[in-house]
């Protein structure tokens, strides 16, 4: 967690007469306790010592949680849980193009392919994944801009829409270059920087470009098809816009995984109206969800 977000947990404790103490820090993150008279709680990251394990654990799976939502009728894309090469080409006869590919687990957006259309492309990406993951997940590429929902003890208190990573051209800086620009604004704001990999290679094939092209001044690009924050997307404050029926959905989801703290990612045209109207599909709940992206989404509106 970003030390500007426990800073803020620790100040507004101390307004509440709550007693705070950061019992250690480590690569994973800050362990804070907080006291009140006899009661105590501490928090993790965003998992709390209210977080059941089994949740966190269900969260994980991409797979089952979905199959948790399909169950109580919530709107998930169709998904199909692979391990073999067999299975993949199987899936690929049921789920047709275009379609996502990514490892079952929980990856904060890496190794996540979208908007696939060819058995060859969807092979290259399944021994790449295959490479870390055992249990892979073929998705229907779903359509509709990106929301994270974040979702504290039943309330939807936060939520964003997640722009993919895209760059403006000057005409004179190359591809690459704006790249390395865009990177170090990220790095001063504690965000990830946007990997320079295949997927980029691949998203600039559609413009007919390469990392050398030089753009046309206040030609915007999109680098990459996935929108997760870690791998170089912007994040837009939309608390006061989404509707009441999509908060909804986003804390029927939660409850059904059983977790106080909660991310829910959801497609959906139009955020301002019902899920039905909008189409949304939820895509994945996420225990531990970042506050710092929301944060920082306030902070730029």
């Amino acid at each position: 967690m970003n030390q500007e977000i426990i800073k803020n947990f620790i100040n507004t404790a101390k307004h509440k007469n709550i007693k705070t103490e950061i019992i250690g820090q480590a690569i994973a993150g800050t362990l804070v306790q907080f006291k009140k008279g006899k009661k105590i709680k501490q928090i993790w990251q965003t998992t709390t010592s209210n977080t059941k394990h089994i949740s966190v654990r269900i969260a994980q799976d991409k797979y089952l949680s979905n199959k948790i939502f399909l169950q109580h009728k919530l709107p998930v894309p169709m998904n199909i849980l692979i391990t073999s090469k067999m299975q993949l080409l199987k899936a690929l006869r049921i789920i047709k193009p275009p379609f996502v590919i990514k490892p079952n687990e929980s990856t904060r957006g890496n190794l996540v392919f979208c908007n696939l259309e060819k058995q060859k492309e969807a092979l290259k990406c399944f021994r790449k994944i295959k490479k870390k993951f055992k249990r892979i997940l073929i998705q229907e590429q779903v359509n509709g801009k990106d929301f994270r929902l974040l979702v504290i003890n039943n309330k939807v208190i936060a939520a964003i829409e997640r722009i993919r990573p895209f760059i403006i051209g000057n005409g004179k800086d190359t591809i690459k270059e704006l790249i390395k620009i865009n990177n170090k604004k990220r790095l001063s704001n504690d965000l990830k920087i946007i990997p320079t990999d295949e997927e980029v290679k691949k998203c600039l094939k559609k413009y007919s470009l390469d990392t050398n092209s030089i753009p046309k001044n206040e030609q915007k690009i999109f680098i990459h098809q996935a929108a997760n924050i870690s791998t170089g997307g912007t994040g837009i404050d939309v608390m006061n816009k989404i509707h009441p029926a999509q908060k909804q959905l986003a804390v029927k989801a939660t409850k059904l995984i059983g977790l106080d703290v909660a991310g829910v990612d959801i497609l959906a045209s139009n955020i301002t109206k019902d899920p039905i109207t909008s189409d949304t599909k939820i895509l994945e709940i996420n225990a531990g969800p970042d506050l710092f992206i929301h944060f920082l989404a306030l902070k730029s509106s």
